[in-house]
């Protein structure tokens, strides 16, 4: 993934501005303007369903005895810093044995496993999970399933998931197009401030920061298996 800093992508939307020439330094103040504006945007950003950001790994132990959890911050398989939107895979080891997969619906799941339930197992054969989301209910958790029930000693989870961008901190760790859309948006949210020709933003920098944007929605809703907003 690019790596960038605040600092540095401020500089570049300035640039794209005419505020000011490659190699020179904005003040302290336009600085902090362009900083704040960019934390702004980002955060506006994680408001969207499409604007979800790559995936995550988590290492979690499953409980003897226990087949439904909760996914995310404070559940009983806790995700890392990052509220979940999505789980997109899993894998379940023990020793040298593992077993994995995408999550299926929970219909799908009591089709799967009928009246098998009491069955106990090291590894997971199937794992269910909804679509709850952080930002579809108060609980912030996505609802887990698994089959066959753990045994007295359980393997391990590890859990793939998808998240919302929530925050913004030095360094920039980005998937490509992220520094590419920040900068051009930037720039055009803060065009206004220098009212460049004549107060009007200019349209090539419109366009890019448009696009780039919808480069990255149109790639997370094939990830999501959800349609583009008309």
């Amino acid at each position: 993934m690019p790596t960038t800093t605040i600092s540095a992508l401020v500089h570049l939307a300035a640039e794209d501005l005419g505020v000011i020439t490659p190699g020179e330094t904005l003040s302290a103040a336009l600085l902090a303007n362009g900083t704040t504006r960019l934390k702004d945007l980002y955060a506006s950003w994680a408001l969207e369903e499409l604007m979800a950001v790559p995936l995550h790994m988590t290492s979690t132990a499953v409980i003897a005895g226990t087949t439904d959890y909760t996914f995310g911050i404070g559940g009983t398989l806790s995700s890392v810093g990052v509220a979940p939107i999505k789980i997109t895979g899993w894998q379940s080891r023990s020793g040298n044995f593992k077993n994995g997969g995408v999550p299926i619906s929970f219909a799908k799941f009591n089709e799967a496993v009928k009246d098998n339930l009491a069955t106990s197992a090291q590894l997971v054969q199937y794992l269910a999970a909804d679509s709850g989301g952080p930002y579809n209910n108060d609980t912030k958790l996505i609802n887990v399933r698994i089959w066959p029930t753990p045994a007295a000693s359980p393997g391990s989870l590890a859990i793939d998931y998808l998240s919302y961008a929530d925050q913004i901190v030095d360094p920039l760790t980005l998937p490509a197009g992220w520094v590419a859309a920040l900068r051009t948006n930037l720039a055009l949210d803060w065009a206004p401030q220098f009212a460049r020709e004549g107060g009007k933003v200019p349209e090539a920098l419109a366009a890019n920061a448009l696009n780039r944007k919808l480069a990255i929605m149109q790639l997370n809703a094939s990830i999501l298996g959800l349609p583009m907003p008309q």
